[in-house]
């Protein structure tokens, strides 16, 4: 079963249900009293939801667990201006930036606790799309360009590039994994 968690960042207002693997979706519950202003909210697989303020550097985390939400806690420090964070494997995270071509990686357990692994450099600018899978893989897309790239994020947060791709269409506005 998996949680979902909706999000209004200008009131602060959210939700959760739930979504079964038949198919069935059940909602669970109204919440409010969520901060304004998240620009990312990235869930990882084992059930914690990480929240970034780009503009703020803030950041906070929390746990889903079959519909239900805890706050876990609030976190500072984080970089300012990340445009991308994007789950693979069971809780690791990757952040990039596409402006700067910065990016750092990260854990979040099931319990809703954040380990910072490492700062990454060197990656291309202008990725507009990025999606990580239950296994790790993780794939890179520019719609303008129409090049991609694949790499693999393990489940300490370790990241390794694997190759650069071209050959795909222009203009993808929406890719995700299954």
């Amino acid at each position: 079963m998996s949680g979902i968690l909706f999000y209004n960042s200008s009131n602060g207002e959210g939700a959760t249900a739930v979504l079964d693997n038949a198919g069935n979706y059940t909602f669970v519950r109204d919440l409010g009293g969520f901060s304004k202003g998240w620009t990312l909210i990235v869930g990882a697989a084992d059930g914690g939801v990480l929240f970034y303020n780009a503009a703020s550097g803030e950041g906070a985390t929390a746990v889903l667990n079959n519909g239900n939400y805890t706050f876990v806690r609030d976190l500072e420090g984080f970089s300012k201006g990340w445009t991308h964070i994007a789950s693979a494997n069971v809780g690791s995270l990757l952040f990039y930036n596409a402006a700067s071509g910065e990016g750092a990686t990260a854990v979040l357990d099931n319990a809703g606790n954040y380990t910072f692994v490492r700062d990454l450099g060197g990656f291309s600018k202008g990725w507009t799309l990025i999606v990580g899978a239950a296994d790790g893989g993780v794939l890179f897309y520019n719609a303008a360009s129409s090049e991609g790239a694949t790499a693999r994020l393990d489940n300490a947060g370790n990241y390794t590039f694997v190759r650069d791709l071209g050959g795909f269409s222009k203009g993808w506005t929406h890719i995700v994994t299954a």
